[in-house]
């Protein structure tokens, strides 16, 4: 039965995932019908894989454990390692692909564990002077690597990774080898991520080099997608544009790669949708600017809070179409222009979100210990005027922040704060965002499972009473012609940094990176907390003229929901192995597969 095994990989490497199942399954069968149990490892090894390619996660879990199973039956500790090591990767695509993990954390890292565990042993059992199972050893590294960065936990992922670089350079893996090439894919990922853009770009462009050395088509495709990804990170738009149509034209030369396909067709529009937005953001800068120097005219007359009130609203406009391109060192300089401009309508509720805004803005630069200042400013000044849904909005972006950090027990108990200030001011969407926090915590980082399936369980019960009542949290727009009490005594609240004497309609408080930042990629990873709509319909009142076309705003809003933060996975556990028969809903699936990313140690 090797004939059909062969013709089957031939036909997985190409790409054509469907006739490859056909002859492989042919190869199943003759194998079940004629030959001994132990020869059947081969043909559901290669199973497992194509189904995994497919997306078919139920099948190639039935594989996958089947291979597992016979290889500890025989006591062959090789396939034993290959089996845990294909598991772990069914898993971490599951764990990708559904809403439902069913176990999905939990099982990718026990079957990744266990493969690195037995390629140690295998290799310390191996006789002296030689070095076997190396790729499966530099394979192990990277899957690990792999999983902590969906887990949003990125200097573990590139610890674990460079690991993985290290020995591949100890023991002298030749350059173009493809091990290399799925660590290289996942540094550049890695560094997008922590925002080290130059690094990112250096290990992409390897992973792009020693695809297309290897003639690995559907990794070199994968490469320009993150390299495009890059690009969009910095508003290079048409840079990744350029990028996107490569990586198409590579995979027009693959079958059953339709998801690429779609993913890629999806980047060149959303690419060109934020190009689109950029260009709007930019004459509406230079509208601001003329609106600020009106206001300076204006000085002293009946004309200036009107002004104001005016530049406050355009600056809406801007800090929402920042946001919507994840320009955050554009949202920052709006954010701070905005706080100047509301200290002089001396309107706490306002100052109040200004500061939330500039947190949200330090968050996504990854400047961590700034956002924490700012949302604790944003806090206290909410507090002072009793508004429990600012409250509980800055409780759960603080408790964000401490995630990143690592204080994750500081983290938990903020989320807790801020849910329960959500549901002393009966606010169902904060309260949601605060329960997916608390349950991400409980779940991810203290695999503490009794205590995700309560909280779990009041998700569900908010999302139905939502879903009858059709709840939506408001937020007043409206900017008052007469000045708000106590404007002194906000304004003390604030830092010396912010206190400098400049005027308030001065635009510009400090110089801002010069690179300007946009995240539109489709990476997951992971959306960061789900705000309520506080941050999001402060900016409603803005002239009808600065509105958007819909469509643009629908996919930037897709995009926007899957790309970079912590990712709320909603996982529930049984007792180990009820995952049997996952309930994967393939129609909710949001990125590309991303196998080749992941190793197959000897597939």
């Amino acid at each position: 039965a090797v004939g059909p095994n062969v013709i089957g990989d031939i036909h997985k490497r190409r790409g054509e995932y469907v006739e490859a199942l056909r002859w492989l399954r042919l190869d199943y069968d003759v194998t079940v019908k004629y030959l001994p149990q132990r020869h059947l490892l081969e043909s559901c090894q290669s199973l497992g894989e194509v189904h995994l390619r497919l997306g078919q996660f139920p099948q190639a879990l039935t594989y996958q454990k089947k291979h597992l199973q016979l290889a500890k039956e025989t006591d062959n500790l090789v396939e034993e390692q290959r089996a845990c090591t294909q598991l772990g990767r069914t898993y971490h695509e599951i764990l990708l692909s559904s809403e439902n993990d069913h176990s999905a954390i939990r099982n990718a890292k026990k079957y990744f564990k266990a493969a690195m565990k037995l390629v140690k042993g295998l290799r310390e059992n191996s006789p002296s002077g030689k070095s076997p199972h190396l790729k499966e050893l530099i394979d192990s590294y990277n899957n690990l690597g792999m999983l902590e960065l969906d887990l949003d936990n990125f200097e573990e992922a590139e610890q674990l990774l460079n690991q993985g670089l290290k020995i591949c350079d100890e023991e002298e893996v030749n350059q173009y080898d493809d091990a290399r090439t799925r660590l290289h894919h996942n540094l550049g990922n890695v560094y997008t991520e922590l925002r080290n853009w130059n690094k990112a770009k250096v290990h992409i462009e390897k992973d792009i080099d020693i695809c297309r050395n290897i003639d690995h088509i559907q990794g070199e495709a994968k490469g320009f997608i993150n390299l495009g990804e890059l690009h969009s990170r910095i508003q290079k738009y048409d840079d990744a544009k350029l990028c996107y149509e490569r990586a198409l034209q590579i995979t027009k030369g693959l079958e059953d790669e339709d998801a690429l396909v779609d993913q890629i067709h999806q980047n060149i529009e959303t690419v060109m949708k934020a190009a689109e937005v950029l260009e709007e953001l930019k004459k509406d800068e230079q509208k601001l600017k003329k609106l600020v120097r009106d206001t300076s005219n204006a000085r002293g007359t009946s004309n200036e809070r009107k002004l104001l009130c005016e530049q406050h609203a355009w600056l809406d406009n801007l800090i929402e179409k920042a946001r919507m391109i994840s320009a955050w060192s554009k949202h920052k300089e709006f954010s701070k222009a905005k706080k100047r401009v509301t200290n002089e309508l001396r309107e706490k509720e306002k100052q109040s979100d200004a500061l939330l805004s500039i947190g949200e803005s330090y968050q996504k630069l990854r400047i961590f210990g700034k956002a924490r200042k700012w949302y604790m400013k944003s806090w206290n000044m909410y507090r002072s005027i009793g508004n429990l849904e600012g409250q509980a909005l800055a409780k759960v972006n603080i408790g964000n922040v401490l995630d990143s950090c690592g204080d994750w027990a500081g983290a938990l108990q903020a989320f807790e704060e801020g849910y329960r200030i959500a549901v002393e001011g009966n606010l169902p969407n904060v309260q949601l965002s605060a329960l997916e926090n608390m349950h991400y915590s409980h779940m991810v980082r203290f695999d503490s499972v009794e205590d995700a399936k309560k909280v779990h369980e009041k998700i569900e019960n908010l999302k139905q009473k939502l879903n009858q009542h059709g709840a939506r949290d408001t937020v007043s727009d409206y900017c008052s012609e007469t000045e708000s009490e106590g404007g002194d005594a906000s304004d003390k609240m604030l830092d010396q940094e912010d206190s400098d004497g400049h005027a308030a309609n001065t635009y510009s408080e400090e110089p801002d990176d010069h690179v300007v930042l946009a995240s539109l990629v489709h990476r997951s990873r992971s959306s960061s907390n789900t705000k309520a709509s506080k941050i999001h319909s402060i900016q409603k009142k803005v002239d009808r003229s600065c509105d958007m076309d819909e469509r643009t705003r629908e996919v930037l809003s897709k995009s926007c929901s899957n790309q970079s933060g912590k990712r709320r996975v909603r996982v529930f556990i049984s007792d180990d192995e009820a995952d049997e028969s996952p309930e994967i809903d393939q129609s909710k699936k949001k990125r590309t597969n991303r196998t080749d990313s992941l190793s197959t140690s000897g597939a």
